[in-house]
């Protein structure tokens, strides 16, 4: 899992909804494939498919807004990594459009932890099992998404899972960095 934090407005929103981490306001499932790493992730703006699925190398991830940058590792069995190369790609060939409603229920549409989150319960249901937050909204929040109530995955839905090791975090000067 790979997750970073921005300066952008849809960064200020989701951060307010995490479980524990305040930095992360995006995130993406990636893994190394030829000494590079491969980050899929669902975003507001569309790939030249016309997916909101991205596939992003790690600078690519790192937008000019970026100011923070996680990576996770999971433990898991072979065969799981496997399974969860397969998904990602079957994901790919498909195209997803970005859930601005935050509907955990609408399988066509999908926001960033979200997607991660059915990738990995689809990869091992047994390992992962994640539950949705719920909130009450009020205001700003409740016109945006136009719910009194939203129940979501939030951008640090996995982190409490034993399954999931920080191996790198850092705050970043984007101006100077390359990863």
């Amino acid at each position: 899992m790979v997750c970073r934090g921005t300066k952008a407005k849809s960064g200020f929103i989701a951060e307010k909804f995490n479980l524990q981490d305040k930095n992360s306001t995006h995130v993406g499932i990636g893994y190394l494939e030829n000494r590079s790493l491969k980050i899929f992730n669902v975003s507001d703006t569309k790939s030249e498919a016309g997916s909101s699925l991205i596939v992003d190398s790690l600078n690519s991830f790192i937008t000019k807004d970026t100011y923070y940058i996680s990576i996770w590792k999971c433990n898991n069995k072979p065969q799981d990594f496997e399974n969860l190369k397969k998904i990602c790609e079957k994901h790919k060939a498909s195209k997803i459009k970005f859930d601005f409603s935050f509907n955990i229920e609408d399988d066509e549409k999908m926001y960033c932890s979200e997607f991660c989150c059915k990738v990995l319960v689809e990869t091992n249901g047994d390992n992962f099992q994640f539950r949705p937050s719920i909130i009450q909204l009020d205001g700003f929040y409740k016109s945006v998404v136009h719910q009194d109530q939203l129940t979501f995955y939030p951008v640090d839905f996995f982190q409490a899972n034993e399954n999931f090791t920080k191996i790198y975090d850092s705050f970043i000067d984007n101006e100077t960095v390359k990863l």
